[in-house]
């Protein structure tokens, strides 16, 4: 079973994304972190989440969780802190796979990161997953008004196809200069338009969802 730690959040959950019950094909608990709303954790990198995130991973390996893993990539700052918690494995957030990918590319070459919002996406949020020395290029969804209305301001209303089209349009900021190999999705509600960012941009794309199912199936 894997047990995924998520925000509080009324927004829709679309295919691909991880907290969509249809997103995985071996069991899954979702256990919701009262009060861990989106802007807390993207925007103040609330430290006081820690808490009540341990205690949610605990209770997910209790409950017999083989794998845990959290529903924002910003969580990133809580890795070590909460794996060194438990005896499973903990994934924080798809940002763990930016060595990995770089590693892949070769040098000549940076790892795209398409994140939530670039502006508080900060050289500590890698260095805690060991990417804080990796090139990179960082692109943000932090000022196309329907993604930042819906998930960032946690809206329980969205046009699917509106956000398509601002999340293609971002993606292929990373198809110009050349110096981009691949692309990871830091934000774990960007999955399911994976299609059309790898259209947009021309480039492998990388996720939570792709890190887990690697993981998972090596258990």
């Amino acid at each position: 079973m894997l047990g995924v730690i998520m925000l509080d959040t009324v927004f829709p959950r679309y295919a691909g994304d991880i907290g969509n019950p249809g997103t995985f094909s071996f069991p899954v608990r979702r256990l919701v972190v009262r009060g861990a709303f989106p802007v807390r954790v993207v925007c103040e990198s609330d430290r006081e989440l820690i808490i009540p995130f341990i205690r949610a991973a605990k209770q997910l390996e209790e409950e017999g969780a083989r794998l845990i893993c959290t529903s924002c990539g910003f969580l990133s700052l809580f890795q070590s802190q909460i794996a060194r918690e438990l005896k499973v494995p903990f994934i924080s957030s798809s940002l763990l796979q930016v060595p990995l990918v770089y590693s892949l590319l070769g040098a000549e070459k940076k790892v795209g990161i398409l994140t939530a919002h670039s502006g508080h996406l900060t050289r500590e949020h890698l260095a805690a997953v060991g990417a804080g020395g990796v090139p990179v290029s960082i692109q943000g969804m932090e000022k196309e008004p329907e993604f930042s209305r819906v998930f960032v301001g946690n809206s329980p209303d969205a046009d699917f196809h509106l956000l398509e089209r601002e999340v293609a349009r971002v993606a292929s900021r990373f198809a110009g200069p050349g110096d981009v190999g691949a692309i990871v999705l830091e934000c774990t509600n960007l999955p399911p338009f994976e299609p059309r960012i790898r259209e947009a941009s021309g480039l492998p794309v990388f996720h939570l969802n792709s890190l887990i199912n690697m993981v998972y199936n090596s258990l």
